[in-house]
């Protein structure tokens, strides 16, 4: 199987057997008409510490890339990780620019928010994947993160707008909340992707394809038990 073959195939399982990315099985999207504003807004607090901790998971998969010389992976991880840190946005990072949409929108300061026990549980879990010294799994991980995160943004949004639509009787965001889904959507992580693919084709062979696999697998079941927890969670607010 080639590279090009290797990464359709992850991409179709992963919308085909994974629940955090398909709106018919996130359980919290199926849930999110029945939920309380504070349930909600705890979910996206929690989404926000993730959105924090993507650069901590980018840094360890990007040295374990630039201590095997897989070069062009480095490269684009190292450009992935400027833009999450503001390059593109006025050094305004990512995470930044949620937070502040969200206080903008809704009025709900979630700079403070602390990690609950799924998410602990998550962030260990991908700092543990993220930084395996086996370059061939860090990469597939990274390639999941890549892959997963426009099905996951439209599924955040969507919450954003429901709670938007609790707070203040409209599903209208800010103008920088607005922005960070649509950049998101449609150019940051189309080409975070794209590049990152394109990347790991210099590299990925028959030799080490399962390894790469099983890295990408590895962060999917991950980011399913997440949200499986935080859904479980939020039942007791």
């Amino acid at each position: 199987m080639n590279f090009k073959a290797l990464a359709e195939t992850l991409n179709k399982s992963m919308m085909s057997d994974h629940v955090c990315v398909s709106k018919d099985r996130n359980p919290v999207f199926i849930a999110k008409n029945k939920m309380l504003p504070d349930q909600l807004a705890c979910v996206l607090g929690q989404y926000t510490l993730f959105t924090k901790n993507v650069v901590h998971f980018l840094y360890a998969a990007r040295n374990t890339a630039r201590l095997a010389k897989w070069k062009s992976v480095d490269v684009e991880l190292t450009r992935n990780l400027g833009e999450e840190l503001g390059t593109e946005t006025e050094c305004i990072t990512h995470n930044n620019m949620l937070i502040l949409g969200i206080k903008e929108t809704v009025g709900v300061d979630l700079s403070t928010i602390v990690s609950n026990e799924a998410t602990k549980i998550f962030i260990d879990k991908m700092t543990a994947i993220m930084s395996d010294k086996k370059v061939s799994y860090a990469s597939g991980a990274a390639y999941a993160l890549e892959c997963s995160a426009i099905p996951e943004l439209r599924i955040v949004i969507e919450l954003v707008k429901d709670l938007a639509n609790m707070k203040t009787g409209s599903a209208k965001l800010s103008n920088r909340l607005q922005s960070f889904f649509d950049d998101h959507l449609n150019v940051w992580e189309v080409a975070h992707e794209s590049y990152l693919k394109e990347a790991c084709r210099n590299y990925i062979d028959e030799n080490n394809a399962l390894e790469f696999q099983s890295g990408f697998e590895a962060v999917m079941e991950t980011m399913d038990e997440w949200w499986l927890g935080l859904k479980e969670e939020s039942d007791f607010l």
